[in-house]
This record gives C-alpha cells, sequence and structure tokens, in this order.
C-alpha cells in the first residue's frame, strides 16, 4: 500500500469572509429588492453571524436540517434572511 500524505485543509469559509462580515452582508442587502431573500448555509452555529444579519436590518429565520434524507448525521443551519418591504 502506498504512503497517504496528510494535507491542511482550509474551511470553506475562509475564501467567503468578505460575504460574512459586516460589509459583506450590506451588499447583499443593496442587491436585493424588497421582500428579497438571502440563504446561507453551516455546518455550525454563528450567533455573531446572526447578531450581523439583525444589524443590516434583515429579518432572520434559522432551519435546522440533517445532512441526510433519512433524518441522521450531522445537524446543518440555514439563515434565511429577508429584507422588507
Amino acid at each position: 500500500m502506498g504512503r497517504v500524505r496528510a494535507r491542511q485543509i482550509r474551511p470553506i469559509r475562509e475564501g467567503n469572509d468578505g460575504l460574512y462580515s459586516m460589509n459583506g452582508l450590506l451588499t447583499c442587502w443593496r442587491a436585493l429588492a424588497p421582500r428579497g431573500a438571502l440563504a446561507i448555509w453551516s455546518a455550525k452555529p454563528d450567533a455573531g453571524f446572526t447578531r450581523r444579519l439583525k444589524r443590516t436590518g434583515f429579518k432572520v429565520e434559522i432551519v435546522r436540517a440533517r445532512s441526510r434524507p433519512d433524518g441522521k448525521g450531522p445537524t446543518h443551519l440555514i439563515w434565511f434572511a429577508r429584507k422588507p418591504r
């Protein structure tokens, strides 16, 4: 059997940090029409991100969903951020 070399795996989020910042969320806010929605997936909760969404002006709903259709596996989060009228 050949050798397996370990390599560092960078988090997916690292390349998207701008989106999760206040400036990124404000850009999304401006791009959305009234009643528009933004949905963001995460593998884990992030209270700071929820606060930033709300500070931006979004109405926030967090939905927890299992990763597999049989209801097993880890729970993921989806933030639904809606822009009011």
